[in-house]
């Protein structure tokens, strides 16, 4: 699956994109992540009115059935229907290149959480990774739980260092595109 390309199937286009990067469509979309086990992708689906079983069956065509799809509704799952969890949070590392900083945070929607950070910024934020969580407590610990893996890096706030100890843990995961 190539990102920035459009596909279509039946009378529908999906766009596909990479998550780390702001697209804006002139249209309204339905959105999936899809995470697989080195990279993300998100999809935006045209028109709104599609099923997620219809998204569904054009992503079996080309995903792997270990790769979990986050719905529009936040539901994390399977290709095959198994619901992973019902509402799904995710922790972010994002970058500011200017300060050398990374802010660990978590949010529902990560894609609006960059572009509201970004309005602040002079400098163009990088999305270094996203892990998904089960919403609500489990995101809370998690977030954390990173805060004080890294407090030594602290600058203020949810931004650190990015420095050797956080480098190493994101290249860990990092995403192959």
């Amino acid at each position: 699956m190539k990102l920035g390309k459009t596909y279509y199937f039946d009378e529908y286009q999906v766009y596909v994109h990479d998550p780390q990067k702001n697209v804006i469509l002139a249209y309204r979309t339905k959105e999936f992540l899809i995470i697989q086990k080195y990279r993300e992708i998100r999809i935006s689906v045209d028109p709104v009115s599609i099923t997620n079983k219809k998204v569904f069956e054009w992503i079996e065509t080309w995903a792997n059935l270990k790769d979990r799809i986050v719905t529009p509704s936040g539901r994390t799952q399977l290709l095959n229907g198994d619901i992973i969890r019902n509402k799904t949070e995710f922790i972010y590392f994002i970058f500011n290149s200017d300060s050398n900083a990374v802010k660990i945070g978590r949010a529902k929607n990560v894609n609006n959480r960059l572009k509201s950070l970004q309005v602040g910024s002079p400098v163009k934020l990088q999305l270094l990774r996203i892990i998904d969580v089960k919403a609500g407590k489990e995101a809370k610990k998690g977030e954390e739980s990173f805060h004080n893996k890294f407090a030594n890096l602290r600058l203020l706030g949810e931004w650190f260092r990015f420095e050797h100890e956080l480098k190493q843990f994101i290249e860990q995961f990092s995403n192959y595109y």
